[in-house]
């Protein structure tokens, strides 16, 4: 069997795209190297990520699954704290979510498996291969084809991994520590709040009853082992420190209609695309780009002169890189 599309990974970004796509009316398989449930920091989600829910058809889902609310956040960047409010619309207040990762994530995989995709997990996704527009993964449960795939991996690279693609940065090489704590802190039971300092900002929310959560991110490259927010110094270590690269990269994009093959290299502040025997203009590729960022709803978009046809970018929950550069 052939699909129409190989996701890797099944993270939020990799089931929304799964679930976009099945709705499509494609014939989708995700791999996914780890059995669910899984620790994952990231919790807070903005309000604005409600209509996105819908549209995946997991808002009533999110909204049972009993994760605590908040009606904005303290931020403390220059001067005093102050609160900033998401706000409301006519007598309805805006709440964000502090979404219980391994929930969540098990929420968006199980729309997905219910729209008919096909869940390979725990499965590992060893190697690439590409012949007559047909992509090859080689996996621990055999090999998978299809016509285009998706690396939705993260931090990971696994597509550029296998294509040998460099990975450029453009920020400094940062940080993110982060950790849990247990107890009760009613300084921050209303809301997370994010504190700067002159090297850096620290993050803390409750993100379930008695269990709260805190991200520092410094530009001095290192904290001591056992740091913790001053709010939470009485707490109880819950999870000991981690950290995470939170370096800005840039991914290429590789996808394949046949017979051709495009690599789409972004190249601040536009587009780059390499075809077979074809250079298209930057500022052509980058209208192309923006129309797929702002209209996810649609899969394809074929430019003015008929050349190429651009598989869109799926805009995934949060805000990710591609729509953060253009």
């Amino acid at each position: 069997m052939i699909f129409d599309v190989i996701i890797i990974g099944s993270g939020p970004g990799g089931s929304a795209t799964a679930i976009q796509c099945a709705n499509q009316g494609l014939k989708v398989v995700l791999i996914e190297a780890k059995a669910f449930p899984r620790s994952h920091p990231g919790e807070t989600l903005h309000p604005g990520i409600e209509p996105l829910l819908k549209q995946l058809g997991v808002a009533d889902s999110v909204l049972n699954a009993g994760f605590l609310r908040h009606k904005g956040n303290w931020v403390e960047w220059e001067g005093e704290p102050k609160f900033a409010a998401f706000g409301q619309k006519d007598s309805e207040v805006w709440f964000g979510f502090q979404a219980w990762r391994a929930d969540f994530d098990h929420i968006l995989l199980n729309q997905a498996r219910s729209l008919g995709v096909q869940i390979l997990q725990p499965c590992q996704a060893s190697s690439l291969l590409m012949n007559d527009g047909i992509i090859s993964v080689e996996t621990s449960q055999g090999v998978i084809r299809a016509s285009k795939l998706v690396d939705a991996s993260g931090g990971n690279h696994w597509l550029a991994r296998q294509l040998n693609l460099p990975i450029n940065y453009h920020s400094p090489r940062l940080i993110a520590y982060y950790g849990y704590v247990q107890g009760e802190c009613p300084k921050r039971d209303e809301a997370p709040a994010i504190i700067a300092s002159p090297n850096g900002w620290t993050w803390t929310a409750k993100v379930k009853p008695q269990l709260y959560q805190w991200t520092r991110l410094t530009f001095d490259e290192h904290i001591e082992k056992n740091w913790l927010p001053p709010e939470f110094q009485d707490l109880k270590v819950e999870q000991k420190m981690r950290a995470k690269l939170e370096t800005l990269p840039i991914f290429p994009i590789l996808f394949v209609q046949k017979p051709q093959t495009y690599v789409l290299l972004p190249t601040l502040p536009s587009y780059l695309c390499v075809a077979k025997n074809q250079h298209l203009e930057q500022n052509q590729l980058h209208q192309a780009a923006l129309k797929a960022v702002r209209y996810p709803d649609v899969m394809f978009h074929q430019d003015a002169n008929g050349e190429m046809l651009l598989l869109r970018l799926i805009q995934l929950l949060s805000l990710d890189w591609h729509t953060e550069l253009l």
